[in-house]
Parts: structure tokens; sequence; C-alpha cells
């Protein structure tokens, strides 16, 4: 009697979470249909996997140019030095110890280009100019694709999405193939957090957050309609009408790479019978925002990589490579 009395006690307690659950799968979709939509969720992913090849063409971009002015460093005193020589082999032959001075340059030239072949130079500079110019192609691709997604019917675009991102798997792995350099130190460094930065990581940390919030939009729905005495089945949803009257502020520009996203504000027991109803609808009203903000989430990552570009490109105005950005073509 006292196991059954406790578990018909543990039913009663968890019967919200259980009905809650047993149709969270329909509600989900019927959330994500009305904030989002099918067309707009497949668009963002595109977003996001254009975004990954920005990255890896900006990467590829930045070796390019720094194989480059390193070779325009070696071969530019080589080129001098060879022409001095051609033009002072004949005065100098008069000239004591003038014989030693050219066979010294000559030798130090020899040095300079035989460096220049060692280290493979202008192989890197073309391979990364090669790869650079084919993740723009595929980041093109994807973008127009992106804003395609949302004019494909929603019973056929899941297929065709899928099918669009083996074809880009499997391009990116026969660019990865062909080029055989590994990315230059001082980019890997300087660009860490591109480089490291893994986007469909992002994107399931987005998809399980989105998730928590929309069981947490739920769970306030259900707690609005028992205050306001109607009867709800397992799992409720906002009303349409009740998105059209509500007005969402833009929010304030977001770093996505700091990690300063977790609020240290106790999160409102929803459960406690002093909070006012005033004070639920405000908090829903914060859930429903998030929730749509994450439409947004591939455009506040896109003005991140444009920050950490402008960053260097002001940097490297005082480089010494800067003097040679003449000779970029």
């Amino acid at each position: 009697m006292e196991t059954e009395e406790i578990n018909a006690k543990s039913t009663q307690t968890s019967n919200n979470i259980i009905e809650n659950v047993s149709d969270f799968a329909l509600n989900n979709h019927q959330i994500e249909s009305i904030y989002m939509g099918v067309g707009t969720y497949y668009s963002i992913v595109l977003d996001l996997i254009s975004l990954y090849l920005k990255g890896q063409k900006l990467l590829y971009t930045e070796s390019k140019t720094f194989c480059e002015m390193v070779l325009y460093c070696l071969m530019l005193p080589a080129i001098f030095i060879s022409s001095a020589c051609t033009v002072l082999n004949a005065p100098l032959k008069s000239v004591k110890n003038g014989a030693t001075v050219v066979s010294a340059l000559n030798g130090f030239n020899s040095f300079l280009l035989a460096f220049v072949t060692y280290v493979k130079l202008d192989a890197k500079a073309e391979a990364h100019k090669t790869s650079a110019y084919q993740f723009d192609k595929l980041q093109s691709a994807c973008e127009f694709y992106s804003g395609k997604a949302q004019l494909i019917p929603d019973k056929d675009i899941g297929k065709k999405v899928y099918e669009f991102i083996e074809t880009i798997e499997k391009k990116v792995g026969e660019i990865k193939d062909a080029n055989q350099f590994s990315l230059p130190e001082v980019i890997r460094y300087r660009y860490n957090h591109i480089y490291s930065y893994n986007i469909f990581a992002m994107m399931k940390k987005d998809k399980t957050k989105r998730s928590l919030h929309i069981q947490r939009l739920i769970n306030i729905t259900n707690v609005i309609k028992e205050r306001q005495g109607v009867k709800t089945k397992d799992c409720t949803i906002v009303d349409v009408g009740a998105i059209k009257s509500f007005s969402i502020e833009i929010p304030p520009k977001r770093s996505f790479f700091s990690k300063k996203e977790k609020s240290n504000q106790p999160e409102l027991d929803i459960y406690d019978p002093n909070i006012s109803l005033q004070r639920l609808l405000n908090e829903r009203d914060k859930y429903i925002q998030e929730i749509i903000e994450y439409r947004d989430m591939s455009i506040g990552l896109t003005q991140d990589y444009n920050d950490e570009s402008e960053q260097w490109i002001k940097r490297k105005q005082n480089e010494f490579f800067a003097i040679f950005n003449w000779l970029k073509i």
C-alpha cells in the first residue's frame, strides 16, 4: 500500500512534465513553424555553412598574401643583387678585391634563391590562392541557395538542402586534398577564433537552447491559461494573435565569440502562486523574443567575422610588409 501511495504521489507530481514530454515533438514543430518556418530554418543552416566557407576563404586568402609578402621580401633583393653584379662586374675587375666582392654578392644571391626554392613559397602562395578561389565559389553558391531555400515547397526542401550540403561537403574535401600545404602558423594565431571556431557545434548548441526555450514557453503558456481559467490539453502554444500584437525590440549588438552569453539573473519560478499574471506575460514575451532572435544568429556571427578582419587590416597598415602592398595585383 505504501509503495502504491508513493507511486501515485510521484505520478501526480510529475504529471505536467510527462504530459509536456509526450506532446513536445508536436508542439515544438508547431512553434517553430509559427516563429521560424521550415524555409527560414534551412536558410539559416545554409547561412551558417556559408559563414564556414567564408572563414575558410579568409584563412586561405590571408595565407596566400602572407606567402607572397615573404616571397617579395626575398626575391626583390635577389633581383637587385643579380642586376648590380651584372653592372659592377666589369668596373670591379680593376679594383683590388673587386672580384671577391662580386663573388660574395653572387653567393649571397644564390643562397636567397635556393632558400626560396627550398621553402616553396611560390607553390604555397599559388595553392592557397586556388583554395581561396574555390571556397569563394562555394560560398557564393551557398548564399544563393540560402535565398532559394525560402522559395522551395516545404515538402521538398529537406531532401534538396540535404543533397546540396552533401555536394558542398564533397567539394570541400576535394579542396583540402588538392592543397597539401598547411596554413602558416602566423595566420593560425592571427585568426585563431575563425580557425578554431566550430560552426556546426554552435548549430547543435543553438538547437538545444531553442528546444529548451520552446519547452519553457510551453510551460509558461500553460500556467497563464490556468491563471486565466482556460482549460488546456496536454500542451498548448501561444496563439497566432499573440504574435501579431507582440512588438520586438532590436537587441543590442552581441559577440558570439565572447563567452558572456550566460545571464546571472535567476530564472523566474513560474509555478510560484505569488507571481503576478503580468510578470508571467512578460516572461512569455521574453522567450518569444529569444526564439525569434535565433533567426539573426548568422548575422551576428558574420559581424564578428567582419570585425576580426577589420581589426587585422588596421594592424597590417603598420607592419613591415605594408611597404610591399603596391605589389598586390
